[in-house]
């Protein structure tokens, strides 16, 4: 079955309808469909070409998991959410449009898509699901939409070739493991609104030389700057009340910008840390 064309007045495909149709290469569907069930086109591995129509509002988990031949896909206007999973493992795949009205984009969904490279969020998107692009390799410029006000765990973990990340104003959570090992990721500006950075957010970002954090910081999580071994001044706000474990172990080149009788302050003391004064007075926690 290489081909299939499903016939208007058709609303719905169901759950694993095509799972496993190793054959199959193009699908067009049809004016009027509204939602792909989950794991319908699951390990369609010669599936190249699916037509989508407006009207479709959602796409269910896994729905299209492991088309390994899948090299792009238009998703259509009036499409409101994509389930977990439901690109995850389309190794082909190397650019994906998203439509206006797109709010929610579900855990692990493009997860592991080691060719994509452009991906275009559209305004109006609230929620990015964990993992949602972790390990795409490829992906190399990200700008998140304005409206977004977190990004779960791991959602860019493993993008080792990205090195552009525009956040928006109103982001106020990036979540654990959201950027580690972006092993090219060198500068990062992190928006005014922002209050918590999770526990390795930046881990092993080798790239990374330096980082502005907004005074809106409350909390830097566990291990958060692990192994940013280029990163060279970090400046800590004064509104900074918590600190987590090696936050910043094995940053050899760092110096932490602290102001005086802060927290960040003493956390730089009590961990060892090189830090210099706001005010330009230098020193170090070995020297107190």
């Amino acid at each position: 079955l290489p081909t299939i064309t499903l016939p208007e007045g058709l609303t719905s495909i169901g759950e694993a309808t095509f799972n496993y149709c190793t054959s199959l290469s193009t699908v067009t569907l049809p004016e009027g469909l509204t939602s792909i069930g989950v794991y319908a086109f699951n390990y369609c591995t010669s599936l190249t070409t699916v037509t989508m129509r407006e009207g479709l509002t959602s796409i269910g988990d896994e729905a299209f998991s492991m088309c390994k031949s899948l090299t792009t896909i238009a998703l259509p206007e009036g499409l409101t959410s994509i389930g977990n999973s439901a690109f995850s493992g389309c190794v082909s795949l190397t650019t994906v449009t998203m439509p206006n009205g797109l709010t929610s984009i579900g855990e692990g969904a493009f997860s592991c898509c080691a060719a994509l490279t452009t991906v275009t969020m559209p305004e109006g998107l609230t929620s990015i699901g964990n993992e949602a692009f972790s390990e795409c390799i490829a992906l190399s410029a990200i700008a998140l939409p304005d409206g977004l006000t977190s990004i779960g765990d791991s959602t860019f973990y493993g993008c080792e070739a990205l090195t552009t990340v525009t956040l928006p104003e109103g982001l106020t959570t990036i979540g654990n493991s959201a950027f580690s090992e972006c092993e090219s990721l060198s500068a990062i500006t992190l928006p005014g609104s922002l209050t918590t950075i999770g526990e390795g957010a930046f881990w092993g970002c080798y790239a990374l030389t330096t980082v502005a954090l907004p005074d809106s910081l409350t909390s830097i999580g566990d291990g958060a700057f692990i192994h940013c071994i280029h990163l060279t001044t970090v400046t800590l706000p004064e509104g900074l009340t918590s600190i987590g474990d090696s936050a910043f172990a094995f940053c050899d080149a760092l110096t932490l910008i602290v102001p005086r009788d802060s927290h960040a302050c003493q956390y730089a003391i009590d961990n060892g840390l090189s830090y210099a004064y706001l005010d330009a007075q230098v020193g170090s926690a070995a020297s107190q």
